[in-house]
C-alpha cells in the first residue's frame, strides 16, 4: 500500500466537533473519556498523544477535551 500524502502512520482522527454537545459546550467528562479511550485504545498516559492539524486551532480543541476528560 502506498503512503497517503499528509498521513501520519498509525495516526487516529477525531473531528474536533465530536467533543461538543449541541449547545457548543464540551460533552460530560466521563463521556469524553470513554470516547477517547475507544479511539486510542490502551494508552498509558495522555502525554503520549500528539494532537496535530493544519493550523493548531482544532488540535487545541481535542487537547482541551482530553484534559477535560
Amino acid at each position: 500500500m502506498d503512503p497517503v500524502g499528509g498521513h501520519i502512520p498509525s495516526a487516529r482522527n477525531r473531528f474536533f466537533m465530536n467533543n461538543l454537545q449541541e449547545n457548543g459546550t464540551f460533552k460530560p467528562a466521563a463521556q469524553l473519556c470513554a470516547e477517547w479511550q475507544q479511539l486510542l485504545g490502551p494508552v498509558a498516559d495522555g502525554r503520549e498523544v500528539v494532537h496535530q492539524c493544519g493550523s493548531g486551532v482544532t488540535a487545541c480543541v481535542n487537547l482541551l477535551s482530553m484534559e477535560h476528560a
